[in-house]
């Protein structure tokens, strides 16, 4: 009798084991895409003063994945559950920040504060590329249309005679174009901040960030391959800056082998 009990004593432990292994086993399942990556960095002023309690939210746009047959990378945009994946906190004293235990993928990275100009960075965390640290500067607001129109066709000498004067001046202006495109990014459109960060681009060919910034936004849009292209350009014209190492990084991660 006593050999019997001791048999169900060792039968129910053993099962208890193996459910609690189960368990184990499904919640790593679940957590597999997170990882121990982080971002870190600052939120300043126009003169580089840093802004205690600004706002600074980090959301997952998606994931990167091997495309079938290749050595390929294609993005994955976000759906489901991980839509609303979005971490949100208030910067220190110093105006730092730092979110930690973020999984691979790519983070929209934006950080707000008072009536200033909203900044954003598109950042990519993989397994290979370090922790990254970011400068987010917040500017005061400019006059902007409400969306870039038409004119804007990558050519400021000719513009629509129904532009009002305030929207031709940004048209020709490569900073204020560079801030409007910001703001779409932030706003997820997409094709028109292409359409912004492309004309400041040609108005003002030597800068390097416009390029970087399309790199980014190509890469929300699935275009890996174009988005190479600027990024490239990128580190052509400003390989000592400090996004210059994570840009070359994704380069070498998402460049096809032939």
């Amino acid at each position: 009798m006593k050999t019997d009990k001791k048999k169900v004593i060792m039968f129910s432990a053993a099962l208890l084991l193996i459910l609690g292994i189960a368990a184990v086993l499904l919640y790593t399942q679940s957590q597999s895409r997170r990882g121990e990556e982080k971002i870190k960095g600052v939120v300043i002023d126009k003169d580089g003063k840093p802004i205690e309690a600004a706002i600074v939210a980090a959301e997952f746009k998606g994931y990167y994945r091997t495309r079938m047959g290749t050595r390929e990378m294609e993005f994955e945009p976000v759906s489901g559950a991980d839509a609303h994946i979005k971490f949100e906190l208030k910067t220190d004293k110093k105006g730092e920040f730092r979110f930690i235990n973020l999984g691979y993928g790519q983070w929209q990275v934006a950080a707000a504060y008072g009536d200033l100009e909203p900044a954003m960075e598109i950042v990519i965390l993989h397994s290979s590329i370090h922790p990254r640290t970011i400068t987010l500067k917040l500017l005061e607001k400019v006059m902007t249309p409400t969306t870039p129109p038409p004119g804007a066709t990558f050519s400021s000498g000719d513009l629509p005679t129904e532009l009002d004067e305030e929207t031709k001046k940004i048209l020709k202006d490569p900073k204020k174009l560079f801030a409007l495109g910001e703001q779409l990014l932030l706003d997820d459109e997409l094709e028109n901040a292409i359409r912004c960060f492309s004309l400041s681009a040609q108005l003002k060919p030597d800068w390097s960030a416009p390029y970087l910034k399309l790199g980014y936004t190509y890469f929300n849009l699935g275009e890996t391959k174009k988005a190479l292209e600027y990024f490239r350009k990128f580190l052509e014209l400003d390989p000592k800056s400090p996004d210059a190492p994570a840009a070359k990084e994704i380069v070498e991660i998402f460049t096809e082998e032939k």
